[in-house]
């Protein structure tokens, strides 16, 4: 079950996303014996002119600079992901587009809707939660959070379920994952609903194995813990390499919500993390 039109996002500023990070959306891409495409937003600073001020701190040569340093980052990012890509075989294209800063988010999830699901690697100091929440929340595809240091393998894929509808969207968007991964849990922290009275996860994992998945089901206890934190802990004691989750939260006019578990995994999951929303 080939995923034929998988997007990365390149960013060139104010990190620019590595070479490391473009290796690693690459090898997921091929485990999934897919074909991927790069996108890149150059950023465009609006100056209004004004002597006394640019005269003070300099605000055109800032703007200048910011330009020129992103679309640098740009071009050498997509033009590294070309060569990469072109190399495994697996190579769509490459595209760029201007955008006013603050709008970066917007392009991306907007160039986003037209793929399988997209993939967004954060830089090291984490990722950009606008950036991230707007791709989740308005792309209208699943994203997969790659985080610093991961190399894109699928060898074990964790699916948190919750018995709920976006637990079950993610499940169906994510069947190319768990048909690659080497093994594939399907996880319930106890306590945290009435599962047994939405989904009960014996159907997930009869549903997966009807689709040729070998999995199987976990239930933990969340020993004092939040959801989100006995989820980290299981991901990292049986050192998953991505969490499959439905994706809970919505958008209104600028203001962006994501549900806590989400927003922890987000910032602290030691895996990749598929979001269907």
């Amino acid at each position: 079950m080939p995923c034929d039109d998988i997007l990365l996002h390149i960013q060139g500023y104010p990190d620019q996303t590595t070479r490391s990070a473009i290796d690693a959306a690459v090898t997921l891409a091929e485990g999934l014996s897919g074909r991927i495409s790069a996108f890149a937003v150059e950023l465009a600073v609006g100056y209004m002119p004004n002597l006394v001020f640019d005269h003070l701190v300099g605000m055109q040569g800032i703007a200048k600079e910011t330009m020129e340093r992103s679309a640098a980052g740009c071009r050498e990012g997509l033009d590294y992901f070309r060569a990469r890509a072109a190399a495994a075989g697996i190579l769509n294209d490459t595209s760029a587009v201007a955008a006013d800063m603050g709008l970066e988010a917007l392009k991306r999830a907007q160039e986003a809707r037209a793929f399988d699901f997209s993939i967004y690697c954060p830089s090291v100091g984490g990722p950009d939660q606008v950036l991230a929440e707007t791709l989740i929340l308005m792309s209208g595809r699943p994203v997969i959070v790659l985080p610093h240091g991961h190399e894109g393998a699928l060898g074990n894929v964790v699916l948190a379920w919750d018995g709920s509808a976006p637990a079950a969207r993610a499940m169906n968007d994510a069947l190319p994952v768990f048909k690659a991964a080497r093994a594939v849990t399907v996880l319930t922290v106890t306590g945290d609903k009435q599962v047994d009275h939405i989904a009960p996860a014996d159907h997930a994992v009869r549903h997966l194995r009807r689709h040729g998945v070998r999995a199987h089901r976990v239930e933990i206890e969340p020993e004092g813990r939040s959801t989100a934190a006995a989820l980290e802990h299981h991901l990292k004691a049986e050192r998953a390499d991505m969490i499959v989750m439905g994706a809970f939260g919505h958008s209104r006019f600028r203001e962006v919500l994501l549900g806590g578990v989400t927003e922890h995994m987000l910032a602290e999951a030691p895996a990749a993390v598929w979001l269907s929303h």
